[in-house]
């Protein structure tokens, strides 16, 4: 066992690990699952996911249902909307297997500003799991200059 009294009172780290680097996306956990576990989804609406107004979110999301017994179950999205589910142009139906694993439910659509809710149409048989993609702006004052760069 080293001395600690001999050890360097600095680590040893390389320089081009202290320099800023500029990131221009990342993964990033959903804003409403911060432990990164499923969310459960009841019949009354539940926020997902809250997009920032100063990049681009990339949502990929996947749903289980976990029913031992009935059917197929429907999963709801509101997307951008309030959470009220009243406008039908922001809803998608989603019918989901039972005991069949996870089922993409969305596949990396880009969304600034918006707001994600789901619900169910039974309860306590549907979970959600995902993540985002953020990609930031080139220059943070200039939204006319797009995001990131790097695809």
């Amino acid at each position: 066992m080293p001395n600690l009294l001999e050890l360097p009172s600095r680590p040893s780290i390389n320089s081009k690990a202290l320099k800023n680097t500029k990131q221009p996306s990342a993964r990033i956990k959903l804003s409403e699952s911060p432990t990164t576990a499923p969310i459960y989804i009841p019949i009354t609406p539940v926020l997902i996911h809250t997009c920032v107004d100063y990049a681009v979110d990339d949502l990929y999301l996947w749903a289980s249902n976990f029913s031992l017994t009935g059917n197929s179950r429907v999963l709801e999205l509101e997307i951008g909307g309030d959470g009220t589910f009243s406008d039908d142009s922001k809803l998608l139906r989603i019918p989901i297997s039972k005991e069949i694993g996870l089922v993409q439910i969305y596949p990396g659509i880009s969304h600034e500003s918006v707001s994600i809710y789901a619900r169910a149409d039974v309860a306590d048989h549907l979970n959600i799991f995902g993540y985002a993609i953020r990609h930031y702006r080139i220059n943070i004052a200039d939204a006319d200059l797009g995001f990131d760069g790097s695809d």
